[in-house]
Parts: C-alpha cells; sequence; structure tokens
C-alpha cells in the first residue's frame, strides 16, 4: 500500500488533490476523535479544530513527505491545536459559562447572599487596588466597562477584562470560604445587594454637616448660597453634574424632587432679566459650556426649562445634535433629562430610539432612564421592554431596581408579572427581589403568597426568601413558620435561609438553636454561614464553637472563613492557631489568607512568618505570593530587591511570575527592565511572558514593538516569534479594528510572521463583526497575508455559507492552499446541497492544478445516499502554523 509520505509527495509535485484526499480518508476519523475528546464532547468545536489540523497538513506538506506514516504527527497537532482552541474560546467567554457547583442540600434560595454579606466588603479589599477600582466602579456605581477604562486608562476590552478577573478572583474567594457561586450570579448578587438607598433627607443632613466647615470650591460656592435649601441643592445639584461619571437611577428620582425644590429658590442676579425664546441645541450649548461658571444650581435651572420646551417630536433631533458636544457629565446630565422628558410623553419611542444606539458607549445609561421613566406609568410595559438591555448585568440591575418599586406599590401585580417569564436564574432573582421587597413591607401576605405558589422552583426561592428576611426581623415566628411545612426540601430551605439571616443579627442564639438540629446537609451548609458571621463579632468563640460541632472538609471550610476574618484584626493569633493546625488541606487555604491580609498590616512581620514556614508546607508558595504582591504594590523595587536574596527558594520561579504580574500592572516599563535583568532561564521566559501579556492590554504598539526587537535564536520568551504572536493574539481579541489598522503599518510581502498576524486577526475580528472583518478582508492586497485572512474567512462561512466560502476559496492566491481548501468546501457542500454545488464546479473556469473532474466525483462521494464517512469532513483554515 502507497506510503503516507508517498501520497503528500504527488500532492506535493503533481497537485494531486486525490492524493491530498486519501491522506484525509485515512486519519480523518483519528483527528475527530482526538478532538472530540479533548473539547469537551463540543461537536462544532471539534470540527473547527479537524479543519484546522488538515489545512496545517497541506500547508507543511513538503516537509512531512518523508514520514511513512502521519498517525503521530496528526495525533500532537490535533491535541496541540485542540488545547490551543480551548484556551481561546475560554478566554474568549470571558470566565462566563463556569457552571455553579451546587451541593447536595437544596439549597435556600437567599442562602447565597446571606453567606456572601458577611464577607463581601472583605472579599473586595483583598483585591490589589486596580482590581477592587474596577469591580466598584462595575457593580457598585453601574459604570459601563468603556467608562472604567477611561478611568483605569484602558480600551473598553481591557476593561472588561479586568472586571472579569476581578470577578473571578471574588469567586475564588467566596468558594474558599464554602459559598460556591457562580460568576454570573455573583455579579448580580452584588449589583442587586450591595448599595442599598439612603433614608430620606440623610444625603442633605450629612452634607450640611460635611459642608460647614470645609474650605473648597464646593464650600466657596454654598458661602454665596447661604440658605438652608440652597446649601442642599447646591450639594444635590454638583452630585448630578460632576460626581459619578454614570448618574444613578436614585440619582434621576433626585432630579424630579429638584425641579420642586429649584422654585423655591431665586435666580442669580446675573440672571434676572427676561428670558430670551428658547433654542434648544444652541441653549444646551451655551449652558454647558458654561457649566464652571454658572454653578450647579444655575446650570439645572437653566437646563430644566429648555428641556421641557422641547417636543416629543423633536426629541430625537436633538438627542441626535447633542452627541456632537463634549461628553461631560453636564452633557449627560442633560441627556438624561431629555429622555426622561421623553419618556414621559412617548415611552415606546424614548425606549426604541436608545435601544436603537448600539454603537454609543452610553446606551445602557439611555435604556435605564428611559425604562425607569416609563415604569412610573406602566410597570409591566416597562419590565417587558428590558429585553432591549443586551448587558446583563445592566439589564439585572434595572430589573431588580424596577421591580422593587414595583413590589412596593402592587407585591401581587409584580408576582403576575414574574409568571409570565421563563424560571430561570435571572428569575429567580427577580423573585427574590420580589419577596424581598414584599417581605419587609407585609410579612404575613408576603408569606402567605409564597406558600400558595404551585410547587416549583420559584416557589423554594420565595418561601426561602421570606424566611431569610422574617430570620432577619423575627427569627422566632420565621422558625415557627419554616418548621409548619411538611418533612422535606420546602422546610429545609426555610429553616436554613432564617437561621443564616438570625446568625447576622446574633450568632450565639442562632448556634444554640443549631445544635438542636438534626445532622444532615442542612447542618453542614449552616456552618459555615453562621461561623462566618459569628467571626465578625467574636472570632476566638466562633472557632471554639466551628471544633465542636464539625469535623473534616465542613470544619476546615468553616474555620478557614473564620481565619479569614481573624487575620484583618489579630493575624499574630491566627497564625498561632494554624501553628496547631495538621489538616494540610485546611493549611493550603488559610496560609494564603492570613499572608495576604497580614501583610497589609504588618509587611515585615508577615514576611518574616511566612519565610518561617516549612518548605513542604503546599500553602506556603501562595503565601508568600500574596505577601509579595502586596509589597510591589508600594515598593516594587524593593520587592525586586528582595528576590535576588533569595534564588535557590523553592518558590522562586512563581514568586518572579507573581512580581512579574502586579509590577507590570501598574508599570509595565519597569518591569520589563527588570525581568531583561533576571538571569536567563526558566523564570525569566515566565516572567517576561508574564509582563508582556499586561503590556498588551495597557499600549499593545509598544508591546509589539518591543517583541519586534527581541532575537529569533532563543527558544524562550524571548523568542521574537513567539512574542510576537502573543502580542497578535491577545490585541486582536481585545481591539480586533486597531489591531488591524496597525498591521497596515508594517511590511508584509511574503513575510510568514506577518501573514500569520493577519490570519489572527481575521479569525478574532470575524467572530466579533464578521461584516467588518469581512470588508477589512476585501480591501487588503493580495499576498499570503491575504489568503490567511481568507482561510479564516472561509473557515467560518463553509458552515453556513457554503456559496460564499466556495467564492473566496477561489479568491486564495497561493496554490498550495487554494486547492485543498476548494476541495474540502466541495465536500461539505455536497452534503447539504449536491446539485447547487454541481452547477458552481460546472460553471467555474479553474486554473491549474485543480481538476474539474475530481470535484464532481468528490460530490457524487459525498451526496447524501453516498457511503457515509465515520466523521464529518474538515474545511480549512489559515490560522494554523
Amino acid at each position: 500500500m502507497i506510503t503516507d509520505g508517498e501520497l503528500l509527495r504527488e500532492y506535493c509535485d503533481e497537485g494531486s488533490e486525490e492524493s491530498f484526499a486519501e491522506v484525509v480518508g485515512r486519519y480523518v476519523d483519528l483527528v475527530y476523535s482526538v478532538t472530540l475528546r479533548l473539547v469537551g464532547g463540543d461537536r462544532h468545536l471539534a470540527e473547527d479544530v479537524t479543519q484546522r489540523t488538515f489545512l496545517a497538513l497541506a500547508q507543511q506538506a513538503d516537509g512531512l513527505s518523508a514520514r511513512a506514516t502521519l498517525a503521530g504527527w496528526l495525533h500532537i497537532t490535533a491535541r496541540n491545536v485542540a488545547v490551543d482552541t480551548v484556551r481561546r474560546e475560554r478566554r474568549r467567554q470571558n470566565r462566563e459559562q463556569e457552571a455553579c457547583i451546587m451541593n447536595e442540600l437544596p439549597t435556600a434560595p437567599d442562602l447565597p447572599w446571606e453567606q456572601l454579606r458577611p464577607v463581601l466588603d472583605e472579599a473586595v479589599a483583598s483585591l490589589r487596588e486596580r482590581d477592587r477600582d474596577a469591580v466598584v466602579q462595575r457593580f457598585f456605581q453601574g459604570k459601563s466597562h468603556r467608562e472604567i477604562g477611561v478611568t483605569l486608562g484602558l480600551n473598553e476590552n481591557a476593561a472588561r477584562m479586568r472586571v472579569d478577573r476581578a470577578l473571578d478572583k471574588l469567586r475564588g474567594y467566596f468558594s474558599r470560604r464554602g459559598v460556591t457561586v457562580s460568576s454570573a450570579l455573583l455579579a448580580t448578587a452584588i449589583t442587586a445587594n450591595s448599595v442599598q438607598a439612603a433614608p430620606a433627607g440623610l444625603a442633605a443632613s450629612v452634607a450640611g454637616a460635611s459642608l460647614a466647615g470645609a474650605e473648597s470650591a464646593t464650600g466657596s460656592m454654598l458661602k454665596i448660597l447661604s440658605l438652608s435649601m440652597k446649601a442642599k441643592l447646591a450639594v444635590a445639584a454638583a452630585v448630578l453634574i460632576t460626581g459619578a461619571t454614570v448618574i444613578t437611577v436614585a440619582q434621576q428620582r433626585e432630579i424630579t424632587r429638584l425641579r420642586t425644590a429649584l422654585a423655591s429658590v431665586p435666580p442669580a442676579k446675573a440672571e434676572r432679566n427676561p428670558p430670551a425664546p428658547l433654542r434648544p441645541v444652541p441653549d444646551l450649548t451655551r449652558i454647558l459650556g458654561e457649566q464652571n461658571r454658572l454653578g450647579a444650581v444655575e446650570v439645572l435651572r437653566q437646563l430644566l426649562p429648555v428641556v421641557d420646551a422641547v417636543s416629543p417630536a423633536d426629541m430625537e433631533g436633538v438627542l441626535t445634535a447633542m452627541k456632537a458636544l463634549p461628553r461631560t457629565e453636564g452633557c449627560k446630565l442633560a441627556r438624561r433629562l431629555l429622555l426622561a422628558r421623553w419618556a414621559e410623553a412617548n415611552p415606546g419611542a424614548a425606549v426604541a430610539w436608545a435601544a436603537a444606539q448600539a454603537n454609543d458607549p452610553d446606551r445602557a445609561d439611555y435604556l435605564s432612564v428611559t425604562l425607569d421613566t416609563w415604569a412610573t406609568k406602566d410597570m409591566p410595559a416597562a419590565l417587558a421592554a428590558t429585553e432591549h438591555m443586551d448587558d446583563p448585568t445592566a439589564r439585572g440591575a434595572i430589573e431588580a431596581d424596577l421591580l422593587a418599586r414595583f413590589a412596593e406599590s402592587d407585591p401581587r401585580a409584580a408576582l403576575d408579572t414574574l409568571a409570565n417569564l421563563p424560571l430561570g436564574q435571572r428569575t429567580m432573582d427577580l423573585y427574590r427581589v420580589v419577596f424581598q421587597g414584599w417581605a419587609q413591607k407585609d410579612i404575613s401576605n408576603a408569606a402567605a403568597a409564597a406558600m400558595n405558589m404551585p410547587a416549583s422552583q420559584a416557589r423554594e426561592t420565595a418561601i426561602g426568601t421570606v424566611a431569610s428576611a422574617w430570620g432577619r426581623r423575627d427569627p422566632a415566628s420565621a422558625l415557627a413558620w419554616a418548621n409548619a411545612f411538611p418533612t422535606g426540601n420546602t422546610r429545609t430551605t426555610a429553616v436554613a435561609a432564617a437561621v443564616a439571616a438570625w446568625s447576622g443579627t446574633d450568632p450565639v442564639a442562632a448556634a444554640a438553636y443549631f445544635d438542636n438540629l438534626p445532622a444532615g446537609p442542612m447542618r453542614n451548609k449552616l456552618v459555615a454561614t453562621l461561623a462566618a458571621n459569628w467571626a465578625a463579632q467574636d472570632p476566638k468563640a466562633a472557632l471554639a464553637w466551628v471544633n465542636r460541632v464539625a469535623n473534616g472538609q465542613v470544619q476546615d471550610v468553616a474555620v478557614a472563613g473564620i481565619l479569614a476574618k481573624m487575620s484583618q484584626t489579630d493575624p499574630v493569633g491566627a497564625a498561632a492557631y494554624l501553628a496547631q493546625v495538621a489538616v494540610a488541606s485546611l493549611r493550603d487555604v488559610a496560609l494564603p489568607q492570613l499572608a495576604a491580609a497580614w501583610a497589609k498590616l504588618d509587611l515585615p512581620a508577615a514576611l518574616a512568618w511566612v519565610q518561617s514556614l516549612p518548605g513542604t508546607d503546599a500553602g506556603r508558595a501562595q503565601a508568600y505570593q500574596n505577601v509579595l504582591s502586596n509589597w510591589v504594590q508600594t515598593d516594587p523595587a524593593g520587592a525586586a530587591a528582595y528576590l535576588q536574596t533569595i534564588p535557590t527558594d523553592p518558590n522562586f520561579k512563581a514568586l518572579t511570575g507573581q512580581l512579574a504580574k502586579s509590577w507590570a500592572a501598574a508599570d509595565p516599563q519597569a518591569a520589563l527592565v527588570w525581568v531583561e535583568a533576571l538571569p536567563a532561564g526558566d523564570a525569566q521566559d515566565n516572567a517576561l511572558s508574564t509582563v508582556i501579556a499586561s503590556f498588551i492590554a495597557i499600549d499593545p504598539q509598544s508591546a509589539w514593538d518591543y517583541a519586534a526587537a527581541l532575537p529569533d535564536d532563543n527558544s524562550g520568551s524571548k523568542n521574537r516569534t513567539k512574542a510576537e504572536s502573543m502580542v497578535v493574539e491577545i490585541w486582536s481579541e481585545q481591539d480586533p479594528a486597531r489591531a488591524a489598522d496597525w498591521l497596515a503599518t508594517i511590511p508584509v510581502g511574503n513575510n510568514s510572521g506577518a501573514a500569520i498576524a493577519t490570519g489572527v486577526v481575521a479569525a478574532n475580528w470575524l467572530k466579533q463583526d464578521p461584516a467588518a472583518a469581512t470588508k477589512w478582508i476585501e480591501g487588503l492586497p493580495e499576498n499570503n497575508a491575504r489568503d490567511r485572512a481568507i482561510g479564516e474567512l472561509v473557515r467560518i462561512e463553509g458552515k453556513n455559507d457554503f456559496p460564499t466560502a466556495y467564492r473566496w476559496a477561489r479568491a486564495i492566491g497561493v496554490q498550495g492552499l487554494r486547492a485543498p481548501t476548494i476541495n474540502i468546501i466541495v465536500q461539505q457542500w455536497a452534503r447539504s446541497d449536491p446539485a447547487a454545488a454541481t452547477a458552481a464546479v460546472e460553471a467555474d473556469d479553474f486554473g491549474a492544478g485543480v481538476r474539474k473532474q475530481q470535484l464532481l466525483n468528490m460530490i457524487k462521494q459525498n451526496s447524501p445516499g453516498a457511503p457515509s464517512e465515520a466523521a464529518p469532513a474538515a474545511t480549512p483554515t489559515a490560522s494554523a502554523p
């Protein structure tokens, strides 16, 4: 039998597509099976990897033709391509698809927040400063990724990645304390629960007291506004105009109150002349341009009549014209006022306009204002219109806010609205919102409504939410109600929720009640929650209780949570306790937590303690890294100098990587200088890869310049080709359009590195914006780089649009790539529409190397009814090496 190598030689020397097809036929089942296992059973992804593998074979055929068999090469290539593909997919999915691992207990629906609540701020405080800033802005303040990026000096995609990474760190923090929750649910829980409305009048009273002694720009303004009402208005107006990048829904409601209050304050003398006829756009431009001179109160005074004078029919034109104005906070306020006014008169039109602003970074803000205004008139319609919001976090926040208000005024109607939604995590979160509000207002009717719901996940959620709210206010009554349910999941849910809530206000009493609960999953689940709440008041008493009532993993998780609390106030005591602990799993969790907390209080003492830990302690490495991470935030050069004194430490490589990561986030140029001075070896390679990855997120062009200057004769990360590939991959994922613009500035020709970069940019851009990417590919000059990009386009189009894929395959300039690409597209096309495939081939005038009759025979062999193959045929891609 002819060998694999001989078939490849015929393909290379004679252009025999039949020979290449024979090789594919021999190994397609092997490659497909390998990839299917590695991508977790995702058949579409397995087909994609199979395509990439065989294209790599076609591109490297000449160098492989000396092999008698290709089995081993194809296996390792398929494996490498699959691993790379999975890595890309996981990064692209923004870490939002990790499943929530549920314990065996049918968890009380409100229990996750009860477990998150006691340690939320502690968890956020444990983050690095830049991560903490990102989380607070996103989930506490409701800012968009674009606005976070402006604040942190990042582009929008880099800001999104930072938020996602920080959210993952929070999820890991909670997981180590026994609270298992998905990233999506964690984001929703924090957004919905982390910030509560302050009592009416509190802001004004606090502002009045604070500003009484202030000597600032605001204080100067308040000296002029001597009346109490003027002072309160000035504070409120200043907050609305300059206090936050995104003006919250609560602040929007403040605008309504300000309308009334402003009427009692006379205008500034300079503005008492008879008003001129209003001209909306010029007047808005003038007012916003004079914002600093006029002051906050006068800006609001002048904006309101201009906004009120705009008719609903003219709103769209005025809002569109305002896009040409500078994007100041005053401009945002003016748009909010206009949108609220429009939504009062014609909410459907206002929401439709907001939803149509697809490329506007403030689109979510527009939707929030219009939906909130609509809700004051027709709550069910406003809730239904939230479907326009494609940002799940923003959507969850506005839905929760609307439903909370709905529940205050008409909880039964709010409940009826939810009954029409499909069951799922989002709907369960909304049930919690409704019943939380209802229980605060009328616990008896809320409890009765929850009990009367039909058996479902929604009923369990409602009962758990009521039990939790009741347990905080009156635990005895809550538990009496919970224990009235028949033995089973519902009773377990209600009792667990009530006890968890009770432990937040009186952990000692809750622990006494806990002692009488029967052994089982409910006790195990409650240990960590009760311990965490108790530890906030008396960690030593909580430790004694946990050691008495729990053992094994349940005990370890609870003790870790207590020690985390204890580390914030008494790290020496926490270290003394840990010194007596022999359980490796507990030490692995607790040592790093203690190190991180202690380093913030006393870095030298924390470092000395970590150094004293046995080298065999598995948690020592992470503890060391946590101390170093804290050190590098305040003194990276000092941390780097310290590392040079411990080159033989078993954790040296890991510590070097951690320092590189932390330092690069703050100052990549300085981090690069440090990495360059490290001794050559694995530690330097690892650190350099880390710094380059961080560098790309901040300044991709400079990262490329650095990579391009590296030598190409090094096998580590300082190898130019490897560094360039890393830059292009990450850059094109973050901002493919900008990466494409950059590609136009470097010489391509037959440069293989530039061609590979073009293919990578095309692959990532096509997944994000196929239309824009296709237009870019059309404009590329004909060369190897364009062929690479076309290969990516064909791979994607070949899944859904065979005529387009076929047309693009014919446009490939390199014969060695064009022929196999056409072959495999025709094979796939024949399986779904052999008549169309035949017509296309017969009408085509092929150049040298592709025989029309061979393709027609291929169509017959792959048409429905022909002998089937064990696996889908491959389509090519130009992204493989």
